[in-house]
């Protein structure tokens, strides 16, 4: 029984550390923001040591085209029906992306996702904005 306990013991510890690391890797976080029917609001918040770029794509809906952009994206990829900004030289702080959309477009169907080389341990991390 106490080797039981022991071992599970262990295995919590292993648990709890593996989630820390993972979420020592979490400079960036973000949500999305409905902006009336049509708009949203990619909030972006960078922690220290910040990345010094990052990648945000974001799946547009299918029959729905962007109509404004700040900033503006950097591509769009119309086989995957996708917007895509490149952020150079990012520091620590808040950033925020508007989108304006053609039709209506709710803002929690959206999938966004940031990618960024994680310099400390040289792994790409990839984070979906909710």
């Amino acid at each position: 029984m106490r080797s039981e306990l022991i071992k599970l013991s262990i295995l919590v510890f292993f648990a709890a550390y593996l989630m820390s690391a993972s979420c020592a890797l979490c400079k960036i976080n973000g949500s999305i923001e409905q902006k009336g029917d049509e708009g949203i609001s990619i909030k972006i918040a960078i922690s220290k040591p910040a990345p010094a770029t990052a990648i945000v794509t974001m799946d547009v809906p299918d029959g729905v085209r962007i109509s404004s952009a700040k900033p503006e994206f950097s591509r769009i990829v119309r086989k995957k029906n996708q917007a895509q900004w490149l952020l150079k030289d990012l520091k620590p702080g808040n950033l925020q992306i508007d989108v304006k959309f053609d039709k209506k477009v709710d803002a929690e169907g959206l999938r966004v996702l940031v990618r960024y080389k994680d310099d400390s341990s040289g792994s790409m991390v990839e984070q979906q904005v909710q």
